[in-house]
């Protein structure tokens, strides 16, 4: 298969654009509302000059913004680096907001069919902090099953309005009932710690009585 090299890197070669995963939880919001949410962007840095948009570009996975919300245009634009990108306009809102490279040149492959935002377009572009996990692992004592999953159930409805905190999911065993799992998400250890802080010391004491050994828990972070 032929190369498609991008011909700006011979034409102008003290042009610097670097790409690498941006690490951080990157949200979208026009009229209120998040329109792309992801922890899966593409961080473009590039010198200012000629068309670029900003220094930093985040590049963000179709999957993770809502495309519904965006109607295709017949505008293109062309970059000797990238290649031909292609337009969307914001439904009831800005024309041409978001780019695309579908067919980028080889160099810029990482951000093929990725979407960007101007950000003059939109409410914002909020870049947070890196993701954290905290996988945390429960075991009941004998018919306190129930009892201790319908408790954690509840204290995940109160962690989720906590700040900083992306996503809560309890799980339970397929193979022993008695075992369960909180897995969550946060945008800071920090964050994580002042929701734990929150919780009543009599609701934990009421836990405390229906585990068969003291629960386990520790942090991740891709």
């Amino acid at each position: 298969m032929s190369a498609n090299n991008g011909p700006g890197y011979k034409q102008y070669p003290d042009h610097r654009i670097t790409t690498k995963p941006a690490g951080v939880r990157v949200q979208v919001t026009f009229k209120g509302e998040v329109i792309a949410d992801t922890t899966d962007a593409i961080q473009m840095q590039e010198a200012m000059k000629g068309s670029t948009v900003a220094p930093v570009v985040y590049y963000i996975p179709r999957e993770d913004a809502k495309m519904e919300r965006l109607s295709r245009t017949a505008h293109q634009t062309y970059c000797p680096f990238k290649g031909h990108a292609s337009y969307y306009s914001l439904k009831d809102g800005p024309e041409n907001a978001v780019w695309t490279y579908e067919k980028p040149y080889d160099e810029m492959s990482v951000i093929k069919e990725r979407l960007a935002f101007y950000p003059d377009k939109v409410d914002s572009i909020k870049v947070g902090s890196m993701v954290i996990t905290r996988i945390n692992q429960f075991e009941a004592k004998k018919d306190f099953e129930e009892k201790l999953f319908e408790f954690l159930r509840s204290v995940i409805s109160v962690v989720k309005r906590s700040p900083g905190c992306i996503s809560c999911q309890l799980l339970r065993s397929t193979d022993n009932p008695a075992h369960l799992a909180i897995i969550e998400e946060w945008e800071s250890i920090e964050a994580h710690q002042n929701a734990a802080k929150a919780i009543p010391p009599e609701k934990l004491n009421e836990a405390i009585a229906m585990f068969a050994r003291p629960p386990s828990g520790t942090y991740y972070k891709a």
